[in-house]
């Protein structure tokens, strides 16, 4: 066998070094134009995405419109052309009261019960129906709503004791009587959570109850009890931060509060991607008006 000479030896290592140079400029190319893609991705005509949010600003008034120009949105960081907002005060209303009836609630029982019935009374109507949904080591979810009419009777009869299974509670909830195919269309989905924040039994963790949540498009208000200051409340602030829901003051009127949050609501419209995977994208949406607050889910899914 004949013997290299030796600057052909010397030409290898360049001809090597061109070629994975020639390969990281042609990445370089591609992933540019991906990103550029991704940037400039066409928004489809049929679908809408509507968004619900809650619009804060009780204190300092709320304006009479928003449009969508006083919005900004972004999907997964990039920015969203928003179609349309409307109010939501006329958008059927399909709602949960998640009552922790464990055995840290039992002193609460009288005052909890009393809240129930007046949330029914205040909240039920044409457009609007509620389920209650008791539940301590596990959820009892009711085969229909509640007429306001039997709240009374309804919440006479719930037995406080045991454990407490929470973050099955909500993801349970936001599964059957909350969840889109049960109700499909454009239908507000909330849960009123009155507990303590405290779970002792469930099998999945808080973060996987606030995806069921998000994938279901449910925000979530907590109605804190006599113990929630002290203990969880990190817990339940995360809770409606993650899906666009509040938290009620202990302080103040707890029905005053429940009934200007909803009718505070806007549905913002945005297209549909063409690109849909089920999947949650990070959501965030930004207003112009100073004394607008926007309490908006984390994320959505894109369907």
């Amino acid at each position: 066998m004949g013997h290299r000479h030796p600057a052909a030896l010397l030409k290898l290592p360049m001809l090597y070094r061109l070629r994975l140079s020639l390969y990281g400029l042609l990445s370089v190319i591609l992933a540019a134009q991906q990103y550029a893609t991704a940037q400039a991705m066409p928004l489809a005509d049929p679908g809408k995405a509507p968004i619900r949010i809650f619009v804060g600003g009780e204190e300092k008034g709320v304006p009479p419109t928003l449009v969508p120009s006083d919005l900004s949105v972004t999907l997964d960081n990039v920015p969203v052309q928003v179609s349309s907002v409307r109010p939501a005060k006329d958008v059927a209303l399909l709602f949960a009261v998640l009552v922790d009836t464990s055995n840290s609630e039992r002193v609460n029982a009288k005052p909890i019960q009393e809240l129930v019935v007046q949330i029914f009374q205040a909240l039920s109507g044409e457009k609007a129906q509620g389920y209650l949904i008791p539940f301590d080591v596990r959820a009892y979810i009711p085969a229909a709503p509640l007429q306001a009419a039997n709240a009374r009777a309804a919440t006479a009869v719930l037995a406080f004791g045991g454990g407490t299974a929470l973050f099955d509670t909500i993801a349970k909830t936001c599964n059957t009587v909350l969840s889109r195919s049960a109700a499909p269309g454009v239908v507000r989905r909330v849960i009123l959570l009155i507990s303590d924040g405290d779970d002792t039994y469930s099998r999945i963790t808080s973060a996987q109850a606030e995806e069921a949540a998000q994938h279901e498009g449910v925000a979530i208000l907590t109605l804190p009890t006599s113990n929630h200051r002290l203990q969880h409340d990190d817990l339940m602030q995360e809770i409606t931060s993650v899906t666009g829901g509040r938290q009620i003051d202990v302080e103040r009127p707890f029905i005053a509060q429940i009934v200007a949050a909803l009718n505070n609501q806007w549905v913002i419209e945005l297209p549909s991607p063409t690109v849909t995977d089920d999947k949650l994208h990070s959501l965030r949406i930004k207003v112009t008006h100073q004394d607008v607050k926007i309490s908006a889910p984390k994320r959505i899914p894109v369907r």
